[in-house]
């Protein structure tokens, strides 16, 4: 059976399933869960099932599934390849954990030709939790990513929830271009599966009076990015971005990290039970 954890306090309350590319799959505010979660996906399509799923080396699809490197050509699936990958855990205790994986052989060869150690801390605030990402070049190149993470927040009424963001650019992504401005006032009963980028402040907010939740989403100005998908049933994804869709060949937004050094993304959620 894949391993859960569950971290809490007086307010918060989150599961973490390690053996299913490290994701948050519950997190509840005062008995209140904010996420939808498809247990019986979990183990097949950790990404179709819900929660909270981490994204890396980028976020989303490349064109073709490929791109080139040194003049070798590369593979790289659509959200990249750690949503399927077991994590170690370094550390836990009551009210934290921290994960962590390293690229491996067969990854190296048809994937994603850096060497890496990425670590996943879980750590829980007075009313929410924070997303701690850190990423360590441990080969001798240069190593290009963009952290990404997929909340599926729970909306049994979609009509009913709201979003406030400050992103300005809408972005074309089957023509890798930019197309207007970005959409604000959204009636998230319509059918969305947006991008938008170029933020004017760092965080964004979801409003969810039918299922008894808000979140406010806080983030580094790396995060660049924000996607809005409503097509999943029983959930509205929300998610920050460090870099544009097909980055693995466009690096418009792409982190870069130096061999030996590493480099820390935060996000934080912070919870309030409505009602």
């Amino acid at each position: 059976m894949p391993r859960t954890y569950t971290i809490s306090n007086k307010n918060i309350e989150a599961v973490i399933a390690p053996d299913n590319g490290g994701m948050l799959v519950s997190l509840k505010v005062n008995g209140v869960e904010t996420l939808r979660m498809n247990a019986g996906e979990l183990r097949l399509h950790p990404m179709l099932a819900g929660g909270v799923p981490l994204m890396f080396p980028y976020p989303s699809a490349t064109k073709g599934d490929c791109y080139v490197v040194d003049g070798k050509e590369y593979g790289m699936p659509m959200h990249g390849l750690c949503k399927n990958a077991a994590f170690g855990i370094k550390d836990m205790g009551e009210d934290y954990i921290t994960l962590f994986m390293t690229n491996n052989e067969a990854w190296m060869s048809t994937q994603y030709p850096y060497p890496f150690r990425l670590e996943v801390t879980y750590k829980l605030t007075e009313n929410g939790i924070k997303l701690l990402a850190n990423v360590t070049n441990t080969g001798v190149k240069p190593l290009p990513h963009a952290i990404g993470w997929h909340p599926f927040f729970k909306a049994t009424d979609k009509k009913a929830v709201k979003l406030n963001h400050s992103f300005t650019v809408n972005y074309d992504y089957l023509n890798d271009t930019d197309s207007g401005e970005a959409a604000q006032n959204m009636n998230l009963a319509d059918v969305w599966d947006h991008v938008f980028h170029t933020p004017k402040t760092t965080f964004f907010t979801v409003e969810n009076p039918v299922d008894g939740f808000a979140v406010r989403c806080d983030y580094d100005e790396c995060f660049n990015v924000l996607v809005v998908c409503t097509t999943v049933e029983g959930a509205t994804c929300v998610e920050p971005w460090c870099d544009l869709p097909n980055a693995a060949n466009l690096h418009r937004f792409t982190q870069w990290v130096n061999p030996g050094e590493s480099r820390d993304y935060n996000v934080t959620l912070t919870l309030q039970k409505l009602g």
